[in-house]
């Protein structure tokens, strides 16, 4: 009675588990912390170990393997479970007739252990080339995406199709060789029941009434019934069946392996996040330290009325050191920055010149916290109200409208409303029309209609919109006019000097109540230096210099060495 009540909760309780697991969606679950935690780690990455790690690897970490490990891996684990919690309950009855049945329980998991052994290397071998030539194959695809104008330019559609039909073969042919590798895997369970039941067809003959005398091995161990012995047979082919189940879920599981070392190697890719949040405390602590001491400054000398006490607090670097990794690898430890000090003033625009490749966008990436400066005495100090943003020299585009472009996921109430922003876009150079069709036409709403009619220099001037919609206290930006026309970068640099000295374009009246801007950049050519309140000098033999004769450029020893250019 027991057993029989044991035989139908254990079916019940199976049925219950498989809906409730419907409702709880366990594997939709871990594939979303999976993928979101991939992507939440490489944007925390180390700018240099995140530019190391390939698209491709972590796109198919976030669609593939994070899939397999929560489809294949986790659910397989549970129902591998629930496969053997019912195949030990079904041995109970089994046993109780046929004591012979412990035979394949015993020796059947203990040769597929030794098998799924012995195969370990050579299936992780064969999957983890698989899934290495499947993300060549998609690198290759998206390289030839995102260089589809190069390739129509120099006409070279004919030698990438070629390229990619080669990964392609690379990959069809690892794929057969992983799928011969699984299949001579997935036949060992058949194999193993087929030899198991042979050998006692073969032996247990002599222990069948009227057949054999009881002796197996020279030691009598009785008779049993045609029928016992038949259905003993039966009985090893359904068990092995099972266990071939439960092995082919082990299987699956070990596959599993593969993408999961793929998930943890991207997972474990070094960050710096200790780092930054050690330089935030410092710089919460020492902010609110000149912050008093700039209030008491106030209290007793007279000044600007409409000035705060914590405008007057200084930007500055102190003993700045920084090397790439890749030089200290090579064990040539040659810093790019040298024991830099400089103090900034808030509210002014400082201009960065300087020979190619001498540290120039490397020292905007540290003022611009891209990059945290080589551990040491010195460091780089803002005020910790002021909001930094670091504008690169590539003018990028997200897959979406030109108006989330422009507002980059924040709300029409954040920028100002949508009078601003037409308002700005008016003020970068695009024309009323433009700006009505992109931000108005449905037919324009997708980013392939809209990013198709723009242009080099549209891109630019979206660029600069962006900029002075976040409307950042301090901004950190690589060559901003270089894309424009002479007459147009003029008109460029009038609206960043127009940001800096009204602390925002746009905004209603009232200037006093908003914090300085404070804005650096690097310049190409001479005329971009007229915006600059001060201009440095940036060579990794002399660090950063101030210029205070503007003639230097084109007279001095600076004029032939100097990245400036005058306009044609």
């Amino acid at each position: 009675m027991a057993v029989g009540l044991m035989y139908f909760v254990q079916y019940l309780f199976t049925h219950i588990a498989n809906r409730r697991k419907c409702y709880l969606s366990i594997p939709g679950g871990v594939r979303k912390t999976l993928q979101k935690n991939l992507v939440q780690k490489f944007l925390d990455c180390k700018e240099e170990v995140r530019a190391s790690i390939m698209t491709s690897d972590l796109i198919m970490a976030i669609v593939r393997d994070s899939s397999e490990v929560a489809d294949i891996g986790f659910v397989k684990t549970l129902h591998m479970v629930c496969i053997v919690g019912k195949m030990m309950l079904a041995l109970l009855f089994i046993l109780a007739e046929n004591r012979m049945a412990v035979l394949p329980v015993i020796v059947n998991p203990i040769l597929l252990s030794i098998w799924c052994g012995v195969r370990a290397k050579t299936t992780g071998d064969a999957i983890d080339k698989k899934a290495e030539m499947q993300n060549h194959m998609i690198d290759k695809a998206g390289d030839i995406v995102a260089n589809i104008r190069m390739i129509a330019d120099f006409m070279l559609r004919e030698v990438q199709a070629d390229a990619f039909d080669r990964k392609i073969g690379a990959y069809l042919k690892v794929e057969n060789d992983a799928r011969s590798v699984l299949c001579t895997n997935i036949s060992a369970g058949p194999w193993i029941t087929v030899f198991s039941v042979s050998v006692y067809v073969a032996l247990g003959a002599t222990v069948v009434d009227g057949v054999g005398d009881g002796m197996l091995f020279g030691l009598r161990v009785g008779t049993v019934s045609l029928g016992a012995f038949i259905a003993t047979v039966n009985l090893f082919k359904e068990i092995g069946t099972e266990l071939h189940e439960i092995y082919a879920e082990a299987m699956e599981i070990q596959m599993c392996f593969c993408p999961l070392k793929a998930i943890t190697r991207l997972m474990n890719s070094e960050s710096d996040l200790d780092l930054r949040m050690s330089a935030n405390r410092r710089r919460r602590s020492e902010g609110k330290e000149r912050r008093l001491a700039s209030r008491r400054s106030c209290s007793t000398a007279a000044g600007d009325p409409n000035e705060f006490a914590v405008d007057r607090v200084i930007i500055y670097m102190k003993d700045v050191i920084f090397s790439y990794e890749t030089e200290i690898i090579k064990g040539m430890q040659n810093p790019v920055v040298r024991s830099v000090s400089q103090e900034f003033d808030q509210g002014q625009i400082y201009a960065f010149i300087g020979p190619p490749r001498q540290g120039k966008a490397t020292l905007l990436r540290l003022l611009g916290q891209v990059m945290i400066p080589n551990q040491g005495e010195g460091g780089i100090f803002f005020p910790p109200h002021l909001r930094v943003l670091h504008v690169s020299r590539e003018s990028t585009v997200l897959h979406d409208t030109f108006l989330e472009n422009l507002l980059l996921g924040q709300s029409l109430q954040q920028v100002g409303g949508a009078e601003r922003v037409r308002l700005v876009c008016k003020r970068v150079g695009y024309d009323e029309v433009t700006i009505e069709s992109l931000l108005c036409r449905a037919d324009l709403a997708s980013p392939k209609s809209w990013s198709a009619l723009f242009t080099h220099t549209d891109y630019a001037r979206l660029c600069l919109a962006r900029v002075f919609l976040m409307n950042p206290e301090v901004l950190v930006i690589h060559h901003p006019v270089m894309s424009f026309g002479a007459h147009c970068r003029i008109e460029m640099l009038k609206r960043l000097r127009e940001h800096v000295s009204e602390r925002g374009i746009g905004l209603p009246t009232g200037k006093h109540m908003r914090r300085p801007r404070t804005m650096f950049f690097s310049a190409s050519f001479v005329n971009e230096l007229d915006v600059a309140d001060r201009v440095f000098y940036v060579a990794s033999n002399s660090g950063l210099r101030e210029i205070v004769d503007r003639e230097e450029l084109t007279t001095g020893l600076l004029a032939g060495t100097a990245e400036v250019k005058r306009d044609l």
